[in-house]
């Protein structure tokens, strides 16, 4: 039979399905978990409900002994990054593996150096607005570098809506939050990307790394949405190319964290399937 460790774990809630999770783990572990809404915008107005979780998380850690932080959002991933430096914990620990898993510029670059097909980034700019617009082909998708849910992607047909759209962004510069004493580099709109569209159906898997072994849980088809009020997008499962890519899924992601020395971590990883031949990574997430 095999054996269940016991573990004191503390989580950070953002959403629904993370309380089933939560329920699911409280079985066998003692969890913690501070309910807050992460999918904000980092405005000085809109990040206040962050600050409070991330104080919850410091004061949480600086009274009790845990064995592992699990990150629920890419947001986070620098708080962790910081706590789990400070009490010596497994997963994000290094300022190279919190970057690689935060900021989009970093793990797309990693992606070309490893040969892990991906959509080609264009441009990479900052408040300044120095862009290249010869050297974009449309359509084109920009996003915040440093960004989760899906906040502040756009796909853009041509260089007027580009333009346009540029206009409207909004910049901020680093935060740091400080609680007790103890200093976090908090999430930011400093810089935005400018990509390549790439057109096919999308899949997602899900699962955990741990000592670095690779296991794969579920796997999901995700459709965009539809409908007069289009507010999210819809999932089936499993995914109809399980069989078909799972192989390729676990080893992208070996190249992936073994690059970045991550050993132990949940994952979450989007692909794009133009072809059964051809498939590209669109972005990874080490959380749940």
């Amino acid at each position: 039979m095999a054996r269940i460790l016991k573990a004191r774990l503390l989580i950070n809630v953002s959403s629904v399905p993370h309380m089933q999770q939560i329920y699911d783990l409280k079985r066998f572990h003692s969890i913690d978990y501070s309910i807050q809404d992460t999918y904000i915008l980092p405005t000085t107005e809109k990040i206040r409900p962050f600050f409070g979780c991330v104080k919850y998380f410091v004061n949480k850690c600086s009274i009790n002994k845990y064995d592992y932080i699990i990150p629920t959002s890419d947001i986070f991933n620098r708080v962790i990054y910081a706590l789990n430096k400070k009490y010596n914990l497994p997963g994000i620990k290094t300022e190279q593996i919190a970057n690689a898993v935060s900021l989009k510029d970093v793990y797309y670059d990693i992606f070309g150096k490893l040969n892990i097909p991906c959509p080609k980034v264009y441009q990479i700019f900052d408040s300044n607005k120095n862009i290249e617009y010869d050297k974009i082909k449309y359509p084109c998708i920009i996003k915040p570098v440093h960004g989760t849910a899906g906040i502040g992607v756009k796909i853009l047909f041509n260089e007027e809506q580009l333009i346009q759209h540029i206009e409207t962004l909004y910049f901020n510069e680093k935060k740091i939050l400080t609680v007790n004493d103890f200093e976090i580099e908090l999430f930011n709109h400093e810089r935005y990307l400018i990509q390549e569209y790439i057109s096919g159906e999308v899949c997602s898997a899900m699962g955990f790394v741990y000592k670095g072994k690779i296991q794969i849980d579920f796997m999901h088809d995700i459709f965009p949405p539809s409908g007069q009020y289009p507010v999210e997008l819809h999932f089936s499962g499993p995914s109809s190319y399980t069989n078909k890519i799972n192989n390729i899924i676990i080893e992208y992601l070996n190249k992936f964290f073994k690059h970045i020395r991550l050993h132990t971590c949940p994952f979450m990883i989007d692909m794009i399937i133009r072809s059964e031949e051809h498939t590209s990574e669109l972005q990874s997430h080490v959380r749940i």
